[in-house]
């Protein structure tokens, strides 16, 4: 059975497949149902009755499709989505026919805001071979940007370096969030994933008030 959103109980569901479907997929992240929430309901356009899809298996949620909506410097949008899978239930096609589910969705989204041209589907996965990554490079899915995590082995032998004079280091006040929300514009200004729609389209209290 599919279904959509039905409440705020369904962040803590989504939380709970996504954990189970990250560690299957070999991917160190953990999602809580507060930021999931935060997420939906501090940005920009984001409707989960809209953009969430649950597949159950007998009532019991087992899968999950999200949208989310980003904008480039030309103020269009570009769509990013992933479908979570408990491992119990891969090897099926379910995975499959809720990314395409997913497709469907952002090309009716993208007519609805009268996209013009291609439709820019995007996700993230790891490189290394696991489900999601295997599906979507299946689907015709490629690579334009990669990302490293480096682990630093030990914190034992950290060099004991002195700031310079002058530089202070403390904890932020609320009142110095837009010198630091613009200071990161700037500083991000010119690479790969920089957009500065991001910037200019209300996502500051978003990042505001994350947890």
């Amino acid at each position: 059975k599919f279904r959509p959103f039905e409440g705020a109980s369904d962040f803590s569901v989504m939380a709970s497949i996504s954990s189970r479907s990250f560690g299957a997929d070999g991917v160190d992240y953990l999602e809580t149902s507060e930021e999931i929430k935060h997420d939906f309901e501090s940005s920009p356009g984001r409707d989960p009755r809209a953009d969430v899809i649950f597949a159950e298996i007998e009532g019991e949620p087992i899968a999950c499709g999200r949208i989310w909506t980003e904008f480039g410097d030309r103020g269009e949008p570009l769509f990013w989505h992933v479908v979570h899978l408990v491992p119990e239930w891969r090897g099926t096609k379910l995975r499959l026919a809720m990314l395409h589910y997913n497709e469907q969705r952002i090309l009716s989204m993208a007519k609805h805001e009268g996209v013009e041209g291609s439709v820019v589907c995007k996700v993230w996965a790891l490189d290394e071979s696991s489900d999601w990554r295997d599906l979507v490079v299946a689907e015709g899915y490629e690579a334009v940007l990669y990302f490293y995590e480096m682990v630093r082995r030990s914190l034992d032998d950290i060099p004991d370096i002195p700031f310079p004079p002058g530089l202070e280091v403390r904890p932020a006040n609320p009142t110095e969030y837009p010198r630091i929300w613009n200071a990161s514009k700037e500083a991000f200004r010119g690479k790969p994933w920089f957009v500065e729609a991001f910037y200019d389209k209300g996502y500051y209290e978003s990042w505001a008030t994350d947890p």
